[in-house]
């Protein structure tokens, strides 16, 4: 009787264990259809870019999150002090009438940091042109190239971030991602 008893315990644990195995993966497919059912697109253009020679397939402007994005959280970015004894003068990175520092070397930290509010669902080209548009970079080609290079483009953040001016791309993908 004991004997009986003890397999009926057994073979009701072992069916709530498969249950639960069950739920849990029917849950992350459910939550995840989204990119699951994206894909297939993915892979061919990919493939048909592998296959053409062309390079790289850049895949920051995909949004596979579907979320809504305010276009106006960034229009005016905040400016905050570091030191107190610079908040009477605001510092000037780049005097006016230079021009020559286009592109590659992005001009040293000067103290002054930017308030960036990067909205849920931002794609990387949106991320990037919120930081041409907040001053941060000067190309939005570079940050996505940096993005790219050092592999985190899959890890940009949501947020709001303080960001010194004059910080180097690599310093910016460092700090919005996970």
């Amino acid at each position: 009787m004991i004997s009986k008893i003890k397999d009926l315990f057994y073979n009701i644990n072992d069916i709530v264990v498969a249950l639960l195995i069950l739920a849990a993966t029917a849950l992350i497919i459910f939550t995840r259809v989204d990119l699951i059912m994206d894909y297939p697109a993915y892979a061919s253009q990919k493939q048909e870019q592998q296959s053409t020679g062309i390079g790289k397939v850049d895949f920051s402007d995909v949004d596979l999150t579907r979320g809504e994005v305010d276009e106006t959280l960034n229009s005016a970015p905040e400016t905050l002090q570091t030191d107190p004894a610079e908040a009477t003068e605001p510092a000037d990175p780049q005097p006016e009438g230079s021009d020559s520092q286009q592109g590659s070397e992005a001009p040293a930290p000067t103290g002054e940091m930017i308030k960036v509010v990067i909205p849920s669902g931002a794609t990387g080209s949106k991320i990037a042109d919120i930081l041409v548009e907040c001053g941060l970079i000067d190309d939005r080609q570079v940050f996505l190239t940096t993005v790219t290079s050092m592999k985190k483009d899959t890890r940009l953040q949501s947020g709001t971030f303080e960001i010194p001016m004059g910080a180097t791309p690599e310093e910016i993908v460092n700090r919005i991602t996970r």
